[in-house]
């Protein structure tokens, strides 16, 4: 799995740039599937108002992907978020799936509300308030 375009992993920070491989880090957040002996992917819950299945897949080191989780913070809207970079072999797969249906572009941060009905890529502060009626 990869970065979009527009990404690049670099001294710890995503920068613009060429395309890389997501980074293989087990992240504390997956839990072991007994049945099929995989690490399934576990979203991250925040609770607050409910507008809607919000959903954000973002990077742990993008710092427009760290705005977005603030901003819904700041907001109180319920949602849950996954940080890609912090999966590994199936979890990418499963989630490149996910993206490749999305936002073909895999653009980050990426924001799902109701299961894709709308879905905004990149922080767009504007049109987050607006979709989230904030």
């Amino acid at each position: 799995m990869q970065f979009p375009d527009n990404c690049r992993r670099g001294r710890g920070k995503i920068q613009t740039g060429a395309r890389v491989a997501l980074a293989r880090v087990r992240g504390p957040d997956l839990k072991y599937d007994q049945h099929g002996g995989n690490h399934a992917m576990k979203f991250i819950a925040r609770e607050g108002r409910d507008r809607g299945d919000v959903k954000l897949y973002a990077l742990s080191t993008c710092v427009w992907c760290g705005k977005v989780k603030k901003l819904l913070a700041d907001l109180g809207v319920k949602h849950e978020f996954i940080d890609v970079d912090e999966l590994t072999g199936k979890q990418q797969a499963m989630i490149r799936e996910q993206l490749d249906t999305l936002d073909p572009d895999w653009r980050f941060p990426c924001l799902v509300i109701d299961g894709g009905r709308l879905c905004i890529c990149g922080y767009k502060e504007k049109d987050i308030r607006e979709a989230l009626g904030s």
